[in-house]
């Protein structure tokens, strides 16, 4: 398989980029610990499993996100022994467990209150808000918004290959619902 083949190169991005379209969770969790380790900086670790889940609700794979979410969270050494999820110290892993489960009944308002809640920790990586807008299209029937500019959907979708590979030329963005209705979010985090 390319992916593994990839792995054993050293050669990430293409692995990653070929795991996303394998599911073998079990593997690009191995794969995405290596690279946590071998190329993210302390505290990061929750970010390398974020960009895979949301990459892999975007291309429609939820369960195959969800088994990579799990074993990820029970191997990787920053989280294996905490108890979880949602974890205490942990936003960006509980906010991606809430979507993972939210994504399967579609409520929208369960989405926009996410997406309210979380929104510090969403702004970590530039990519998430273009993931999270499909995201929003695809399981909570969100219409994105249009700009004529293109914004920065439009520059990083020059500067990133798989953006390209992944969305059609085109700028969203989510809204959010009042805070009197993300009282139940609040409480669980």
């Amino acid at each position: 398989m390319a992916a593994q083949a990839y792995a054993k190169e050293k050669d990430y991005t293409r692995a990653r980029r070929h795991y996303l379209h394998v599911e073998t969770p079990e593997e690009f969790g191995i794969l995405l610990m290596e690279v946590a380790s071998s190329e993210g900086y302390p505290g990061e670790a929750d970010l390398f499993i974020a960009q895979a889940v949301l990459q892999l609700l975007v291309l429609k794979q939820r369960t195959y996100a969800l088994d990579l979410y799990n074993i990820y969270t029970q191997a990787h050494p920053a989280f294996r022994d905490k108890e979880g999820p949602p974890y205490k110290d942990a936003p960006l892993l509980n906010f991606l467990w809430f979507l993972l489960h939210s994504a399967e009944t579609g409520h929208a308002e369960v989405f926009s209150c996410l997406m309210q809640h979380y929104a510090p920790v969403i702004q970590r990586d530039p990519s998430f808000q273009q993931y999270l807008a499909k995201i929003g299209e695809y399981y909570f029937r969100i219409a994105p918004s249009q700009s004529s500019s293109g914004g920065l959907f439009g520059l990083l979708g020059g500067a990133n290959g798989f953006l390209s590979e992944l969305f059609e030329p085109q700028s969203a963005s989510v809204t959010t619902s009042s805070p009197n209705q993300c009282a139940v979010v609040e409480d669980l985090d």
